[in-house]
């Protein structure tokens, strides 16, 4: 093999004077077709020192490949960093098993439960109020917060969690003691004829709680109860007899009889 035609180039370095005064030859083949080498041949013009480098073309391969290794590196890099949680927040796939601590069971909720507290079902609102009053039912026992679902599902007419409201601020339990309150909410449970509610109403129609003495409500709240079935209001109401005149009997008489429960 011999050396061909000699071109200059400006891009290269003599490793022993640094000089860019070089030629490169390229190599042939003795029926002076064109050899592809991976290595150039090259001459220091200035120093007259021979060496070899990286053909032109590897080394643009090389540069090319390079960059797309590095491209590649960086989309995959932030694909994992889009896809992966940060560091102390694990986010439990809706397929595994998640360990709870040990006092979440006791504030934790059905998911249809919950579903249906969301969608604003009274009746999910109200028993969600009792079991915190209770303390059953998963729950841990809390008043205040038992008045806060009560409240929902009495705005929306239910007549449980009216009366329990009631109850609730007649006592005390979980906010302030206010007995005009308390009337207020038994007195909307009782004209959806429930039986408790009429029986407290009466009672305190009876001794002034909240409201004026008045016998006859007293006998007509206590009467509508009674037909119920409501024992306590039974007893209630032959008490409060003894305290009416024949004229009062006969209108509370008739006022229960007229009586139509609220919707």
């Amino acid at each position: 093999m011999k050396p061909g035609a000699a071109l200059k180039v400006v891009s290269a370095k003599c490793p022993k004077c640094s000089s860019t005064n070089l030629r490169r030859s390229r190599w042939h083949r003795d029926d002076s077709s064109q050899l592809r080498q991976r290595w150039s041949p090259y001459r220091c013009l200035a120093c007259g020192n021979r060496f070899f480098r990286l053909s032109g073309r590897i080394v643009s391969f090389v540069g090319v490949a390079s960059v797309c290794v590095l491209i590649i590196a960086v989309i995959a890099f932030a694909i994992f960093a889009i896809t992966t949680d940060p560091p102390g927040i694990a986010q439990p796939a809706s397929s595994q098993s998640v360990t709870l601590p040990a006092n979440a069971e006791k504030n934790a909720e059905p998911a249809a439960a919950q579903a249906l507290v969301e969608g604003g079902d009274a009746k999910s609102h109200y028993e969600r109020g009792v079991r915190y009053l209770s303390g059953e039912g998963g729950l841990a026992k809390n008043p205040a917060e038992a008045l806060k679902w009560l409240e929902l599902a009495a705005n929306q007419g239910h007549s449980g969690a009216r009366y329990k409201l009631g109850i609730l601020h007649r006592t005390g339990l979980g906010v302030i003691q206010n007995f005009e309150t308390a009337f207020r909410w038994l007195e909307l449970a009782a004209k959806q004829n429930h039986a408790d509610a009429q029986y407290d109403i009466g009672l305190m129609h009876k001794n002034g709680q909240s409201v004026p003495v008045d016998f006859v409500k007293s006998y007509v709240w206590l009467n509508l109860a009674a037909a119920q079935g409501h024992l306590a209001a039974t007893q209630a109401r032959e008490e409060v007899l003894q305290m009416m005149s024949t004229q009062q009997v006969a209108e509370g008489q008739r006022a229960s009889r007229d009586w139509t429960p609220v919707q």
